[in-house]
C-alpha cells in the first residue's frame, strides 16, 4: 500500500467513524432527553441521515469521473445511481420523521448494497466496503432507535 493510499485510509476511518457521532448522540438524546433541543432532535437526526445518504450516491459520480477502465455502459448507470438518493432524500425529509426515519434507514441499506455490487467493477478498495458496512450498520440502527422512541407507547 502506498502512501497515499494509506493516508487515504486512515482519513476516510477517522471522518467516517467521526461522522457516526451524530447519529448515536441524537439517538441518545431522543431516548434520554426527548424534549431536549425543543423536541427537534428527530429533525436533526432525519435531516443528518438525508445529507449523509445524499453523500453516500455522490461518491458514485466520483469514482465514474476518476475511472479510466470502465465502458459507457458502466459508468452511465454508476452516474445515474448517484442522484437516486438525493431525490429520495429530498422526498422523504418532507416527511414527519415517525415516517422518514425508517424509510432512511432503507434507503442507507440499499445504498449498500448497491454499493456492494457497483464497487468492486470501479476497483474501489476493499477496505471502503468494510468501511461502509460499519458506517451504514451504526447510522440504520440509530435511525431504527430514535424511530422506536418515536412510536406510540
Amino acid at each position: 500500500m502506498s502512501e497515499t493510499s494509506a493516508t487515504v485510509e486512515r482519513w476516510a476511518y477517522r471522518l467516517g467513524l467521526g461522522g457516526l457521532i451524530p447519529f448515536v448522540g441524537l439517538t441518545l438524546l431522543v431516548w434520554i432527553m426527548p424534549n431536549a433541543l425543543g423536541g427537534l432532535a428527530p429533525e436533526a437526526q432525519v435531516l443528518y441521515a438525508a445529507s449523509i445518504l445524499t453523500f453516500v450516491g455522490a461518491v458514485h459520480w466520483g469514482v465514474a469521473l476518476t475511472s479510466d477502465s470502465q465502458s459507457a455502459a458502466t459508468v452511465g448507470p454508476s452516474m445515474l445511481w448517484s442522484v437516486v438518493p438525493s431525490l429520495y432524500c429530498w422526498l422523504v425529509a418532507l416527511l414527519p420523521p415517525v415516517q422518514a426515519l425508517p424509510l432512511l434507514a432503507a434507503g442507507l441499506l440499499i445504498a449498500w448494497l448497491v454499493d456492494r455490487a457497483i464497487y468492486p467493477r470501479f476497483g474501489v478498495p476493499a477496505w471502503f466496503m468494510r468501511l461502509r458496512t460499519v458506517l451504514t450498520g451504526v447510522a440504520a440502527t440509530s435511525l431504527v432507535l430514535t424511530w422506536v422512541a418515536l412510536l406510540p407507547a
